[in-house]
């Protein structure tokens, strides 16, 4: 097994980044040869993506999931990543993303692949690519979660409200 890892430090509250880290279905908006991830009916997400020249398709499923700390998940093809992200918050306004991910190379030239720097170049970049996504994605409107909702606006903690809130903290729908 080969382990990766890396961290970068985001400048948005840790719930934010929490959030953007469980909405796989944006990643390809800021990984590079992600082509698509959609969710499928029965809870994991189809993902399609190109790298070293080889298209793959694979499944994923969440392990666990905790608000605004971490998320685990596993995949059904040994050259893709199982892996965890942990969110630390450093203050209301800033989070350390922090990933490993676990491969399980089968081949001698999967292990070349992996084991390259192409692989921790790729990391660095994508890290890179996630806090100026992150940075600048418009705040959104609060996003609920069963008996909890985040807020991206002035206050990163969670409020146990379900109603949904805009980005200066206003009650939406509620006139």
């Amino acid at each position: 097994m080969t382990v990766r890892s890396g961290s970068i430090v985001v400048d948005v509250p840790a719930a934010r980044a929490w959030h953007a880290c469980s909405r796989i279905e944006h990643f390809p908006e800021f990984l590079a040869g992600l082509e698509s991830c959609r969710p499928l009916p029965d809870g994991r997400y189809e993902w399609t993506g190109r790298a070293f020249g080889i298209t793959r398709r694979w499944r994923s499923t969440w392990i666990e999931r905790r608000f605004a700390d971490f998320l685990s998940w596993s995949t059904d093809d040994p050259m893709v990543p199982d892996g965890r992200v942990v969110i630390e918050a450093l203050g209301p306004a800033q989070a350390r993303v922090s990933i490993e991910m676990r491969y399980v190379p089968q081949s001698r030239r999967d292990r070349l692949l992996v084991n390259g720097a192409a692989t921790r170049l790729r990391l660095w970049f994508d890290l890179r690519a996630f806090k100026r996504w992150v940075e600048r994605t418009p705040q959104r409107a609060t996003y609920s979660m069963p008996g909890r909702a985040m807020a991206d606006g002035p206050s990163s903690a969670p409020s146990r409200a379900l109603s949904a809130r805009s980005s200066d903290g206003r009650a939406l729908g509620n006139s």
